[in-house]
């Protein structure tokens, strides 16, 4: 896949879609998005992913990086531009053709202004990382997304994890019973760092979500 495209022109860094998402330049430098008002109010989960990868240069650089985390959790779009033309993918369904270029990712409206993180530990087994997405409407988690950087840098989902966390009040026992479930979800992890990546888990959630709102 090429990630480079110098000879396509970029449209402005960041951009309010029609449907009210937001659109953000591959070629964007990466300090600039996570600085972006925008991106802050709407989508933190990408601000701080972007800025835990600050030797990166664009949005492009990263996407094999921290904010490849966020942007599963958040089902994003990738626009691509080939000698086919245009066509647009999920995010999980990188990588692109010959000849493409990354020119855009999209995030979609629905996830606006949800509480989201990002968060990365080091470990003696390497960093993991976490990326969290909820909404708790009337006291309850009404959406959940959960992902984390997988040891082979490939980022996942954590469906069992946001199965438990769905219509359950937020507590400090509720992250905690969903975090439990990491392990069974990575079981290609060592046990040292599927323990890292548990507690991390539940951090992560304790810090977007509280305890008992």
């Amino acid at each position: 896949m090429s990630v480079v495209s110098p000879g396509v022109p970029s449209p402005r860094r960041v951009t309010v879609t029609p449907r009210g998402g937001l659109r953000i330049a591959a070629s964007a430098p990466s300090a600039v998005v996570a600085a972006h008002p925008l991106v802050r109010a709407l989508y933190p989960v990408v601000a701080q992913a972007l800025e835990a990868s600050a030797d990166v240069l664009t949005v492009r650089d990263d996407l094999a990086g921290d904010v490849a985390v966020a942007f599963t959790a958040l089902e994003v779009t990738v626009h691509l531009l080939g000698p086919g033309g245009g066509r647009s993918v999920p995010f999980a369904g990188l990588p692109a053709e010959p000849g493409e270029s990354v020119t855009s990712v999209e995030i979609p409206e629905v996830l606006r202004r949800l509480d989201s993180g990002y968060l990365k530990v080091p470990g003696a087994v390497g960093p993991v990382a976490v990326a969290v997405v909820l909404r708790v409407r009337d006291g309850v988690v009404e959406e959940a997304r959960v992902a984390v950087g997988g040891a082979d840098g490939v980022p996942r989902r954590l469906s069992a994890v946001e199965r438990r966390l769905l219509g359950a009040r937020p507590s400090d026992a509720l992250w905690a019973e969903a975090a439990a479930r990491v392990v069974d979800e990575v079981p290609e992890q060592s046990g040292e760092r599927a323990e890292l990546l548990r507690r991390t888990v539940e951090r992560q959630l304790r810090a977007v979500g509280g305890a008992g709102r």
